[in-house]
C-alpha cells in the first residue's frame, strides 16, 4: 500500500488590500501547470494570437483550481465559480486572485510548533496578503 497525499488548499485572504474581505479558496496545481502558467505569464509584446491563447490557457488553469469563493456581483446574487463568473469579473480582480493563488504556491509553510496537540499537519495554508497590483500579462 503507497502514500497517498491530499490535496492542498490554499486560503488566501486580502486583508488591507481593495479586496480585504473576500476569501478565496484555491487548490495546488502541478509542477507542469505552474511552469506553463510562469511562461505564459512572462510574455511580453502586442497582443497577438499566441498571447490571447496563452491568457485563455491561464484562466482555465485558475477556474480548474478555484474551489470556492464569496465574491458576489452587484446585486448580492453569489458569483458562480465557474468560467462564466471570471469572465464577467473585472481584469485587475483576477490578476490579484492569480498573484495572490502564485504566492501561496512558493511559499513554505513554517512547520508546525512542538505544542501541536494531535499530530495531524492541516493541507489549508492561510496567508495574509498586502498589495497585489503586479501586471501578469492579463
Amino acid at each position: 500500500m503507497g502514500f497517498r497525499l491530499e490535496p492542498t488548499i490554499y486560503n488566501l485572504s486580502f486583508a488591507g488590500t481593495p479586496l480585504d474581505g473576500l476569501h478565496v479558496r484555491m487548490s495546488c496545481c502541478t509542477l507542469k501547470e505552474y511552469n506553463n502558467m510562469l511562461r505564459a505569464s512572462m510574455m511580453e509584446g502586442e497582443v497577438s494570437v499566441e498571447l490571447l491563447e496563452k491568457n485563455e490557457e491561464i484562466l482555465d488553469l485558475f477556474v480548474n483550481h478555484l474551489v470556492s469563493w464569496d465574491l458576489e456581483d452587484m446585486a448580492g446574487r453569489p458569483v458562480p465559480v465557474t468560467r462564466d463568473g471570471i469572465d464577467e469579473q473585472e481584469r485587475t480582480v483576477i490578476a490579484q486572485l492569480i498573484q495572490a493563488w502564485q504566492i501561496a504556491m512558493v511559499n513554505i509553510p513554517n512547520p508546525l510548533s512542538s505544542q501541536s496537540s494531535n499530530g495531524e499537519t492541516s493541507a489549508e495554508q492561510s496567508l495574509g496578503l498586502g498589495s497585489a497590483s503586479e501586471n501578469l500579462g492579463n
